[in-house]
């Protein structure tokens, strides 16, 4: 990094030398943060693993497909000094209501020859969150966790927070390039804003089940395949590491799962170990929250299979997505309880995929009780496959009921015509924000609220970072 990428001042109060980021209430002439430029950054695009975005004047951001953008600052710190503040400062090109999540990555690439086939991949903690960006203002975004005490090289991977793509300007660009604002050890912070706190995460619906003497399982890499539990047994999942293959959860009462992430980023010889968790044989809850399901390869999300009908699932704040039907055409679903389900509930879920969403469909031998989904939204890729909201007259379940439940499926599905976008709605209609939704009335299952054309307001109730190995729950309603 060259010295003319980074200021300083030596400041004087109270008699003791120090470096200063802003010079608000001290007696120093100088004024103006101690600033760091970029020294490399680009974006890579999972749709397209092999081009390189070094050159642009923006970083693309999106969820699905992934694009992610990378910036690397070096960070020189005195002799005997310390950083204590770091402050990322980013100016998006269009308003975003969640903006991005900050995470960090080895820092052995280069601008002109990173793309989405070598970048280096980030870590699965989240470093800081920018909440809602305005087009064309500045933001801060406090990183201090984030750089080495010691300085040094650090590279920030960006990843889209919401559904709706958007960019920053990059250090091609003339004015309003990525920098990073650092203070080290006795440096006056005072005039470098506290990023906005984001607003607290609404509460869930269900409180996880009450536990007697549970039996703790901690997972990571490719995983153990199967987990199983001994008759009435409550059990724990604890993720140390991402993992990489389908876990099946065999026997036992209550499983708890709070936090962790599946990678589906390798091929198996059963293309079921593509998936992300399997229930069988559970004779209490299976309660999964916080969980972060993704990778190019991926199968079905969470599945119940034998012994279904005796188990109530409860999923909340997941994140489960690409989900593809492949060449051989699996059947993916988000969710699929083929083995039948005593209870469907679900509060807070993103999923994705080009089959199903969610196929509401009692399989003879099987019972499929009520469901209750409660904010959940679903996007399709293209080109969809199947409907991702699939009621099936001729095997019907106990009464579902909906409420604030998202469809935006491939725009090419079904000729472009959202009411037909998801199987036998009997009603569609417009409402006051001039969205399409749908209603089911007088049909085998019972069918109580509407689906609506597109994202939330909001986008992703799940955005990106907001489930995975760093996840913390917001608390319960209940």
């Amino acid at each position: 990094m060259s010295l003319g990428n980074r200021h300083r001042w030596a400041c004087v109060a109270g008699g003791a030398a120090f470096l200063t980021a802003a010079l608000v209430g001290t007696s120093c002439a100088a004024s103006g943060p101690l600033s760091i430029r970029a020294e490399a950054d680009s974006w890579v695009d999972a749709g397209h693993p092999t081009l390189n975005h070094g050159t642009t004047s923006y970083l693309q951001l999106d969820a699905s497909p992934a694009l992610r953008g990378y910036l690397r600052f070096t960070v020189a710190v005195p002799a005997g000094e310390h950083v204590s503040r770091a402050v990322l400062s980013i100016t998006p090109n269009q308003s975003n209501s969640a903006g991005v999540v900050v995470r960090t990555s080895a820092s052995n690439w280069s601008e002109s020859g990173i793309n989405y086939g070598n970048a280096p991949a980030p870590v699965s903690a989240v470093s800081a969150r920018s909440g809602p960006l305005t087009a064309g203002a500045s933001a801060q975004i406090d990183v201090t966790g984030a750089v080495p005490a010691s300085g040094g090289p650090v590279t920030f991977v960006l990843e889209n927070a919401s559904g709706t793509s958007f960019s920053i300007a990059s250090r091609e660009r003339s004015s309003a390039q990525p920098s990073l604002q650092v203070s080290t050890t006795g440096t006056s912070t005072s005039s470098i804003p506290a990023p906005p706190s984001p607003p607290a995460a609404p509460k869930l619906a269900w409180a996880p089940p009450v536990m007697n003497s549970p039996v703790t399982y901690h997972v990571s890499g490719d995983g153990p395949g199967s987990i199983k539990a001994a008759p009435g047994q409550d059990s724990i999942v604890v993720w140390d590491a991402p993992t990489h293959r389908r876990i099946r959860f065999d026997g036992g009462r209550n499983w708890i799962i709070r936090g962790g992430e599946v990678v589906n980023d390798k091929q198996w010889p059963n293309l079921d170990d593509q998936g992300g968790l399997q229930f069988e044989n559970v004779t209490g809850t299976a309660f999964v929250e916080g969980l972060y399901i993704h990778g190019s390869y991926g199968k079905d999300g969470i599945r119940v299979g034998a012994g279904g009908s005796n188990t109530t699932l409860i999923v909340q704040n997941s994140r489960i997505i690409e989900r593809m039907s492949g060449a051989t055409v699996y059947h993916t679903d988000v969710i699929q309880p083929f083995g039948g389900i005593k209870e469907l509930k679900v509060d807070r879920m993103t999923g994705s995929g080009d089959y199903q969403g969610q196929m509401w469909k009692e399989e003879p031998g099987t019972s499929f009780g009520p469901s209750d989904f409660r904010h959940v939204n679903y996007r399709a890729a293209t080109p969809e496959v199947q409907y991702m909201i699939n009621f099936v007259d001729a095997n019907p379940t106990d009464a579902v009921t909906l409420s604030e439940v998202y469809n935006q499926p491939d725009p090419l599905f079904v000729g472009g015509n959202f009411c037909r976008a998801q199987t036998g709605a009997t009603y569609c209609g417009t409402d006051a924000n001039g969205k399409r939704y749908v209603m089911w009335a007088g049909k085998p299952t019972t069918v109580n609220g509407r689906v609506t054309q597109g994202l939330p307001p909001g986008g992703d109730f799940v955005p990106a970072g907001a489930a995975g190995m760093s996840y913390i729950s917001p608390g319960y309603l209940n």
